[in-house]
């Protein structure tokens, strides 16, 4: 046993050792915090799931005091990217990672530049880290090889009493799908005629992935236009039915196809071929000939002007079909004409009348057309002209003069017309005017106007004269005018002047179809020989040469 002395000291000598190696554990703590940006510890980045150096080194500055020169977006398998962690406003360290933004994964890789920083990896994470205690470190990052989708960088930095952090969105080179691929079951379709019209038949359209917006169209190398395909186009996946029109062709095989274009199918056109087999042809059967009207009736008084009627000739069956077009007349002369005198359907035909030197009666006419592809050849159209007594002329000469505004009936359009003339003993007319057909951009009287045609007009022949009664000045003058409008083709209408003090305006019918009524906004003087005699100011209503 040792002496009691002995123990005392060993107990003392303890004591010491301990509060000696406290001592220097103390001592020791400011020089850990000193070295803040040496081989900082793993992982303090700011990334989701990581921490900061936050808790040991100051309140955590989030978008400031530590910045990257990171690029704004990558290249897959692009070359490495020089970077440059700066921090500020003293020296210190960093700590950074470059993650996926879907997953956190690892992106890229991160190369370091001794011997300022380093790069280690922890859990198949890598961190590039500051070495040495400085304001600013540049080091290397390779992106990924392939598209892993936008990634973020993400960076601690700071000194012993400063802690910040901050990330940059580095984004992924957008993607284009490939183009799809069209697919047509069955690839290629047959037809065989054997004396009547075969059924239709479908093909299945379908494509890769996501639908495909198509079109249709159809192709033969012989035979003519036999073949059809609805719909003209869809989307993926779709049906398309195919027909052919074998009716007019002789035994024999024809060919053809069915193209299918899609700007996003990489193998657009795509082609399905059609065969059409003809062991014995289909009868034919001829198509009528239809005529839009069964009988056309023109009236005017002698000497006036009727204007031409149109009428549509077809074939029953839609084809076109060529045709001659003759007319004929049972008295009277050569009042009747047709144009074209010949055509093919569908067609629009003008029959039109000339009452030059016809009396007052009912004269009977023929337009009769003939075609040798049709099975009711020939067709007559019967046409009867009804030819009124003239209308005396007026017994004092007259002068009229108008400024008018009209409105279509049942339409939407306007008509601005003003002009002069006079109408002499014998009912010859002169003078000419100006027309401007226009219409309201919003409907009624507001808005602004767009002109939908313009041109000039004159009259052609006096039609009637009403006077005012118990007075020569003002009435109701009837005549047949001519319009013309700037390039495009003339034609005829009967305008109503009135000038009764009640209904002062004009109304003016062209072609017998669309008639523009008077709307009170207007200026219409009519006065006879009479009037201008005690007119002292006659020199200003002699007609105007509007031209």
């Amino acid at each position: 046993m040792l002496p009691r002395n002995a123990i005392q000291l060993r107990t003392r000598l303890r004591q010491t050792a301990i509060l000696a190696g406290k001592v220097a554990i103390a001592l020791a703590v400011p020089v850990l915090v000193y070295a803040f940006g040496i081989s900082p510890p793993l992982p303090y980045t700011g990334a989701p799931g990581q921490g900061t150096c936050a808790s040991c080194h100051g309140t955590l500055a989030v978008g400031s005091g530590v910045t990257v020169n990171a690029p704004s977006s990558y290249t897959p398998g692009g070359a490495p990217e020089s970077m440059t962690v700066n921090i500020t406003p003293l020296s210190g360290g960093f700590e950074l990672a470059v993650l996926t933004q879907s997953t956190n994964a690892q992106a890229g890789t991160l190369t370091a530049a001794p011997p300022q920083n380093a790069v280690s990896t922890l859990g198949a994470i890598q961190y590039v880290y500051s070495t040495v205690e400085l304001a600013s470190w540049t080091f290397s990052w390779t992106p990924p090889a392939t598209n892993v989708g936008n990634v973020v960088l993400y960076v601690t930095g700071g000194n012993l009493n400063t802690n910040s952090s901050n990330s940059y969105l580095i984004t992924a080179p957008s993607i284009t799908p490939p183009p799809g691929t069209l697919s047509a079951s069955p690839t290629s379709l047959t037809f065989t005629v054997n004396g009547a019209a075969p059924p239709t038949q479908s093909i299945q359209l379908t494509s890769g992935g996501s639908p495909i917006a198509f079109t249709t169209s159809v192709s033969t190398t012989s035979g003519g236009n036999w073949l059809t395909v609805l719909p003209p186009g869809a989307n993926t996946p779709a049906s398309a039915t195919v027909s052919v029109v074998a009716t007019r062709l002789a035994t024999g095989t024809y060919h053809g196809s069915v193209t299918l274009t899609s700007a996003g199918a990489s193998n657009s056109p795509l082609a399905v071929p059609v065969s059409l087999d003809i062991t014995t042809p289909i009868p034919q059967s001829l198509p009528t000939l239809n005529l839009s009207s069964t009988g056309l009736n023109f009236s005017a008084p002698a000497g006036g002007i009727a204007a031409s009627q149109d009428h549509e000739v077809t074939a029953s069956d839609g084809s076109a079909v060529t045709f001659n077009a003759a007319s004929s007349t049972t008295s009277g002369g050569n009042w009747l004409s047709a144009s074209p005198a010949s055509g093919s359907t569908p067609s629009s035909e003008a029959v039109s009348v000339s009452l030059n030197g016809l009396a007052a009666g009912t004269y009977h006419g023929t337009v009769t057309f003939t075609s040798s592809g049709v099975s009711n050849s020939p067709i007559s159209l019967p046409v009867t002209l009804t030819v009124t007594a003239s209308t005396p002329p007026p017994t004092h000469p007259l002068d009229f003069h108008l400024v008018v505004v009209d409105h279509q009936s049942g339409g939407t359009d306007f008509m601005l017309l003003d002009g002069s003339g006079s109408v002499d003993r014998r009912g010859e007319v002169s003078g000419r005017g100006l027309f401007t057909r226009f219409r309201f951009a919003s409907g009624g009287g507001g808005g602004s106007a767009t002109i939908v045609s313009s041109g000039t007009w004159k009259p052609t022949s006096f039609t009637s004269f009403t006077p005012v009664s118990g007075s020569h000045s003002g009435g109701v003058l009837v005549l047949q005018v001519k319009i013309s409008p700037q390039g495009g083709s003339s034609s005829t209408g009967t305008m109503t002047i009135s000038s009764t003090g009640t209904n002062s305006g004009v109304t003016l019918s062209i072609n017998g179809g669309a008639t523009f009524d008077s709307v009170g906004i207007s200026t219409v003087s009519i006065k006879t020989a009479s009037d201008r005699e005690h007119d002292s100011d006659a020199d200003d209503d002699r007609p105007e040469d509007h031209r």
